[in-house]
């Protein structure tokens, strides 16, 4: 079922991250998404991750959809200019391509590319501002497009406590510009979760939390560092170092962390990193 329908329809979504592979082999991914389809509505599918190389997610999106699984589109707004982000997405619609969401993203200082040049020609508001003129059949500069595109667009947001204030504030600019779903940075803070959807009660946007299977301290040690805007606590680094069997205490915190959100949250978003035969079997556990 088309994603816009599920997020019309559903009380409860489930979305996960498909890392596109760093070469022209898409076996694996496809492998992956046959396992994980039966538990999720959308396939994410991130725009160069971390700054770091990646097979482009249109062309991924395309070979999904062709195969039958749902997909998310990624566009940050780091490498392309206006003018090839709009090229980009309207290729996209041709493609049959209908989900987006749109992200600044990480800056090549962080990647395994340091010494290329960034974009970001427009900030993800912007973006998002032309994505919905496009769906009224006009480009950036109000001129009219031959056909309008009719994508289901979102965003990302960090409900965190540091920045509660601007987060909400750049929310609402977001909603403005037509988003229909937010997915969230990982979850590690449940209070902090909690106040920030207290504060969006009244904000009419679907809301998927974001969940981060941790396997070992050394790997959130890795994402404190490498990756912007995720902070895992201390307290669950330790848990991790301490633990019998780090893996299997990794994902008793994904169940703590559902156990806290899903009261208030309108979905899941999953992000593996890699481990989608562990994810999977996570799922199946919850039917």
């Amino acid at each position: 079922m088309p994603f816009i329908e599920e997020l019309n329809r559903k009380d409860f979504l489930r979305t996960v991250e498909l890392v596109p592979p760093r070469g022209t082999d898409v076996t694996g991914l496809l492998r992956q998404a046959e396992k994980l389809a039966p538990f999720v509505d959308a396939f994410n599918l991130p725009d160069n991750p971390g700054a770091r190389l990646h097979a482009a997610p249109i062309g991924i999106a395309f070979v999904l959809q062709s195969q039958g699984f749902e997909s998310i589109y990624q566009v940050t707004c780091r490498d392309r200019n206006r003018l090839a982000l709009q090229a980009d997405l309207l290729a996209a619609g041709t493609l049959g391509i209908r989900n987006v969401l749109v992200v600044t993203g990480d800056h090549n200082l962080l990647g395994d590319h340091p010494t290329s040049k960034p974009v970001y020609d427009l900030d993800s508001v912007q973006l998002l501002t032309i994505i919905k003129n496009l769906n009224k059949g006009l480009d950036a500069n109000g001129q009219s497009l031959d056909q309008k595109t009719i994508f289901c667009y979102g965003a990302v947001v960090n409900p965190s406590f540091d920045n509660l204030k601007s987060q909400l504030e750049k929310l609402k600019l977001k909603v403005e510009a037509g988003i229909s779903f937010v997915q969230t940075q990982a979850v590690f803070d449940y209070d902090a979760f909690k106040l920030f959807m207290e504060n969006v009660k009244q904000i009419p946007v679907k809301v998927l939390a974001g969940i981060l299977p941790l396997r070992s301290a050394r790997m959130a040690s890795w994402i404190n560092r490498h990756v912007a805007g995720v902070s895992v606590p201390a307290h669950i680094i330790r848990r991790l170092e301490t633990a019998k069997d780090p893996v299997g205490e990794g994902w008793r915190i994904v169940e703590e962390t559902i156990d806290a959100v899903k009261e208030v949250s309108d979905g899941l978003h999953f992000m593996s990193l890699g481990d989608s035969h562990g994810l999977t079997e996570y799922l199946k556990s919850l039917l």
